[in-house]
């Protein structure tokens, strides 16, 4: 048995995300090819990340973590033990034969190094326009935008009744 079990049954794909990202096209990078390719999912390069993966709903996926000979007792432990980065990315990749596993930077965050390059040269923008997030000054495209370090500051977010199909995140906060 495995937790959400009866809430999973129906569907292909089951994952996770923070609730600082602004999401773009999701399907522009989790296309039907690359969700009939892969198994795991993750938007990261280097490791399954905590604020984006996506798992196939099947038998073999749903207990990967069952893998992990310290799972039970992480998690019994009072402490965060980043087990959905750190240690389920030790088992995908090193203990899960015939598991095949995307590890992609499919983000844009004001973490980013390129953003901070930006930042520091000319500023930066990223815009939310009908669903596709460029990033005006490189043209990149994201999949997400996740709020790493300016959720931890005074961030400038307007008071709106209905959220625009376009706007921009700048080094200050949303611009509506």
């Amino acid at each position: 048995m495995v937790i959400f079990e009866d809430w999973l049954k129906d569907y292909d794909f089951w994952g996770y995300g923070d609730l600082d990202l602004i999401y773009g096209n999701i399907r522009k990078f989790c296309n039907d090819q690359v969700l009939q390719e892969y198994d795991i999912i993750s938007g990261r390069k280097k490791y399954l990340t905590g604020h984006f993966a996506l798992y196939r709903n099947n038998e073999t996926v749903n207990n990967l973590y069952k893998n992990h000979r310290w799972h039970q007792h992480i998690f019994q432990h009072p402490a965060h033990k980043a087990f959905d980065e750190k240690h389920m990315t030790s088992v995908v990749r090193y203990q899960a034969p015939g598991i095949r596993a995307l590890f992609e930077n499919f983000a844009g965050s004001d973490g980013n190094w390129c953003i901070k390059k930006w930042h520091k040269e000319n500023g930066w923008e990223v815009k939310l326009d009908n669903g596709e997030l460029i990033n005006l000054q490189s043209k990149d495209e994201y999949m997400y935008f996740h709020f790493f370090n300016m959720k931890k500051g005074d961030m400038e977010v307007p008071q709106v009744d209905i959220v625009p199909n376009t706007f921009s995140i700048t080094e200050k906060g949303l611009k509506i």
